[in-house]
C-alpha cells in the first residue's frame, strides 16, 4: 500500500480512521483520487502526442504542396 502496490481496502480504511481519529470515508476517498491522479496522462506525455500531431499536420501540408 505505501509503495502504491496494493490497494486500500475497506478494513485498513476503518482501522487508519480509528487510528488517526477520521473516518474510512476519508482513507478511501484519498485512494480514490490517488488512483484517478495515476491514470491520467502526465503533462509531458500530452505534449508529445502534440507535437507528433503537429509533425503529422506539416508533413501532409507539405506533400500537398509538392504534388
Amino acid at each position: 500500500m505505501i509503495n502504491g502496490k496494493r490497494a486500500l481496502t475497506v478494513r485498513t480504511a476503518r482501522e487508519l480512521g480509528a487510528a488517526f481519529g477520521t473516518s474510512a470515508e476519508v482513507w478511501l476517498n484519498l485512494e480514490a483520487q490517488w488512483r484517478l491522479l495515476q491514470s491520467m496522462p502526465s503533462v509531458e506525455a500530452v505534449e508529445r502526442r502534440a507535437r507528433r500531431m503537429d509533425d503529422a499536420k506539416e508533413a501532409a501540408s507539405q506533400a500537398a504542396l509538392a504534388r
